[in-house]
């Protein structure tokens, strides 16, 4: 899914894989490169997986994968 609303440093992504063993990537989507925010998995529901931005993404500015 594409994340980033241009206001949240902090970004919650609700996977639904039933699972809180998930490997968690993101890009740019504008370039592909990858990108290393913090993540915390399981914030709330172990089907939650929790983004953390130094400063606020614009919107849509990054895609996350979850594979679990």
């Amino acid at each position: 899914t594409n994340i980033g609303d241009g206001s949240s440093t902090s970004i919650a992504v609700v996977h639904g894989l039933g699972t809180g063993d998930v490997t968690v990537e993101v890009k740019v989507v504008s370039t592909g490169e990858i990108v290393h925010p913090d993540k915390v998995v399981g914030t709330g529901s172990p089907f939650n997986v929790t983004l953390t931005f130094p400063s606020a993404p614009s919107v849509g500015q990054y895609r996350c994968t979850v594979i679990g």
